[in-house]
């Protein structure tokens, strides 16, 4: 499909770097992926009720379900539910600040961040799947493909809020001609079918695990991934889908070392200390000198006592003797 011309004054910086880029045509291929039109992909049953195509969404209803609806299974976690819990979570959060602030322990700080995450994740959701702009998210595929409990998951609601939203900065910006909801199911769907073997077995074992990675840096669909880090270069967020792990800290070399001379991650120590640092090594004539004054004084001592004072003193001497004896280190 042929890529819309655009007007390169009107382009901004993001647009010009990834054109002249080492991966410009991965970014062709990208943009031709979000220029693909909803016909191209699904169609709807004779009375535009539910989906004939793609397979993976076959019977599900176009127009979102509820708790009320015929199509809802009753093993499945309430959204509703979840929905309601924001103004309890907004209460802890609340009551956990104000225990941080009397007393900033660990458990204050760490049920503070914990219902602070919450509330944002909250707040997430129920902006995406609180109306009914945005089917539920069950809907996602079909009943054959979902998990018995269905997906509403805090994380993975969240998820899926995020990527739209990255999504719908693309619509708003026309470079995406589906709808954000559409694209995202249409391209998870995909990726699920990819990893069912036999065809006709359920994608149950792994919806998750495909919407978790979708856009990670090992997604099974790179376009997609790329889709996500070029709406987040467009808001100037590039480090969003950045790599999550912090690099090493530099070690802190003592002394001077050549550069190359020196495997990486060597860490070389300050020489340790000597002993007689400051002083000169006695000789042997002093340290003869020294042992026989010590064994002068000692045996000087043990003859002014006038009576014998028991084993345990005449222990004590002969350890005195020996102690006189040994060699200074």
């Amino acid at each position: 499909m042929s890529r819309p011309s655009q007007d390169r004054s009107s382009s901004t910086p993001d647009e010009d770097e990834s054109a002249q880029s080492p991966a410009g045509t991965d970014h062709e291929k990208m943009m031709a992926l979000l220029s693909t039109p909803w016909h191209a992909v699904y169609q709807l049953s004779e009375d535009g009720s539910t989906y004939l195509r793609p397979s993976f969404l076959r019977g599900v209803p176009v127009q979102k379900i509820n708790e009320s609806s015929d199509y809802w299974d009753g093993n499945w976690t309430s959204l509703d539910a979840y929905i309601a819990r924001e103004e309890e979570e907004e209460r802890l959060k609340a009551e956990f600040k104000a225990r941080k602030d009397i007393n900033p322990s660990k458990a204050h700080l760490v049920g503070h961040k914990l219902h602070s995450d919450n509330v944002s994740k909250q707040r997430k959701i129920r902006e995406m799947f609180g109306g009914n702009a945005i089917p539920h998210p069950n809907q996602l595929v079909s009943k054959h493909h979902l998990p018995y409990e269905g997906l509403c998951e805090q994380e993975l609601m969240y998820k899926i809020g995020c990527k739209l939203s990255d999504l719908e900065f693309l619509k708003s910006r026309q470079k995406l001609t589906m709808e954000p909801w559409d694209f995202f199911r249409w391209r998870v769907g995909v990726t699920m079918e990819k990893k069912i073997l036999i065809p006709g077995r359920s994608g149950r074992d792994h919806i998750k695990s495909v919407v978790q990675r979708i856009s990670s840096e090992n997604s099974d669909d790179p376009l997609f991934r790329k889709a996500v880090e070029y709406s987040a270069g467009l808001q100037n967020h590039k480090g969003r889908y950045g790599p999550k792990k912090k690099p090493a800290r530099p070690y802190k070399i003592m002394g001077k070392i050549q550069k190359g001379t020196t495997p990486q991650g060597y860490r070389p120590t300050a020489p340790r200390a000597s002993v007689s640092v400051g002083r000169a090594r006695p000789s042997a004539k002093d340290v003869l000198r020294e042992r026989q004054e010590r064994r002068a004084r000692l045996q000087e001592q043990y003859q002014s006592q006038s009576t014998y004072q028991g084993v345990n003193e005449r222990r004590r001497q002969k350890a005195l003797n020996q102690s006189a004896n040994a060699a200074p280190e």
